[in-house]
């Protein structure tokens, strides 16, 4: 009767300074009108579709922002990603060049080895110009990986007992995009 008395005060409150609906449970698992939803999918067939909760969205909302960053964080390094891969070829090529290895013999050339010895210089040099950006993409993979479970966390509230293996979240605010899904049974 006394937590009675205490919803009661609480929606009288909620009623007189706001004009919002309150729904509220113990575990703040209250429905949202957001329009997102969550589609529970077992061998690409829908088995449940359900309104997401606020909590649910908002834990979807800040993996989206962090995955934004990420992207961001990505740019420079995509910019040097061809010189990575031009240096690494050229290692690559310098070594079978400087390293020739035959039924019985092993013949080493030291011109190919200080010519790669130069350009692995040269990586390394374009690498520790960027390790900034390396430890910031580290530490944003991090940061992703904590809020991918803060997100997991708040999904699976619910749905413990459900047969499905794909999960799709539906934001209402972008175009129905085409999705695949990979069926067991195929």
């Amino acid at each position: 009767m006394k937590n009675f008395k205490k919803y009661r005060a609480t929606l009288i409150a909620a009623c007189l300074f706001s004009s919002i609906t309150i729904a509220a449970t113990a575990n703040q698992s209250t429905t949202t009108t957001s329009g997102y939803t969550i589609s529970l999918l077992k061998d690409c067939q829908l088995i449940t579709q359900y309104p997401m909760t606020d909590q649910q969205v908002t834990a979807y909302l800040a993996l989206k922002k962090a995955e934004k960053k990420m992207h961001g964080l990505e740019s420079p390094i995509k910019a040097i990603e061809q010189d990575i891969k031009q240096y690494s070829n050229q290692i690559e090529q310098l070594t079978k060049q400087a390293i020739q290895e035959t039924g019985t013999s092993l013949h080493i050339n030291k011109s190919y080895l200080k010519q790669q010895n130069i350009v692995v210089n040269k990586l390394n040099k374009l690498m520790a110009i960027h390790q900034a950006d390396f430890d910031a993409l580290e530490l944003q993979g991090r940061m992703i990986e904590e809020v991918a479970d803060s997100f997991s966390e708040a999904i699976e509230v619910g749905i413990q007992d459900i047969d499905y293996d794909h999960i799709r979240v539906n934001d209402p605010n972008k175009a129905t995009r085409k999705w695949h899904c990979y069926s067991s049974t195929n």
